[in-house]
């Protein structure tokens, strides 16, 4: 299987970051307690907290899902509260978006012998296939500092389970009637259904509350089906079940 060179970039960037964060931590003597005004948090105290999420990830398909899109980035965000004892509970949103689509088959019977599409004017016509998709849910998960006297940094470990969301998007002209908006629909592959999903990350809360980020590794499963009772192109049910599974 061939891994995109965006996800090694990003695998590239943890391994050097994590050292770095891990060990780059003040000693004991040095971190007792920080604090900038009246805003400090103790270092050696657990403290609650709500705390939002922006990420950006690129995830490679695995599998069935392989097989459909090559890699895909994704933006999102996410909200959740940090109890003292280290407990994480969320909400999490991810969307997912590449410019790869590998069944690109779906269109064979509207192409010519030479792979062109003719237009209602009569002119060749552009098409362009892209990957789409989408993941919400809820999460819950635990904080495991790496040093007693450290209590908000270190291992983050979460679970979580929502629903996933993929599809082919078709960008045609318009004038394209067999790609309407109403007959996209049986070419789209359009697949949804229950996920489950898992990410180990390092968690960064900074003392003076200036600098916090978290750098991972998430991995997401879809139970899905897809959605269309027909394919157009194949004639056959839309209706097959799958997993389709990311590592980002």
């Amino acid at each position: 299987m061939m891994v995109k060179s965006s996800f090694f970039y990003v695998v590239g960037v943890l391994f050097f970051l994590l050292p770095i964060v891990v060990f780059g931590q003040r000693k004991r003597s040095e971190s007792r307690m920080v604090r900038m005004h009246s805003k400090g948090i103790p270092a050696d105290s657990s403290v609650r907290s709500v705390n939002f999420d922006l990420h950006y990830g690129a995830h490679q398909p695995v599998g069935l899902l392989n097989s459909r899109f090559g890699d895909f980035k994704s933006a999102g965000f996410g909200v959740f509260y940090k109890m003292q004892q280290n407990w994480l509970i969320g909400i999490d949103a991810d969307y997912f978006f590449g410019k790869l689509v590998k069944e690109d088959s779906i269109l064979k019977n509207l192409k010519t012998a030479d792979g062109n599409i003719i237009s209602s004017d009569g002119q060749f016509g552009e098409i362009k296939l892209y990957g789409r998709g989408y993941f919400v849910g809820a999460t819950i998960g635990k904080l495991l500092p790496f040093r007693t006297h450290i209590k908000n940094t270190g291992l983050r470990i979460l679970f979580k389970a929502g629903y996933f969301q993929h599809r082919i998007k078709i960008l045609g002209d318009a004038d394209l009637y067999p790609l309407s908006e109403t007959y996209k629909r049986g070419y789209d592959r359009l697949t949804s259904g229950f996920s489950i999903g898992q990410s180990i990350s390092y968690f960064h809360m900074s003392s003076n509350r200036l600098l916090n980020y978290t750098i991972g590794f998430e991995f997401l499963e879809g139970f899905t089906q897809g959605r269309r009772v027909i394919n157009f192109d194949t004639g056959k049910s839309g209706l097959d079940k799958r997993i389709d599974v990311l590592v980002g």
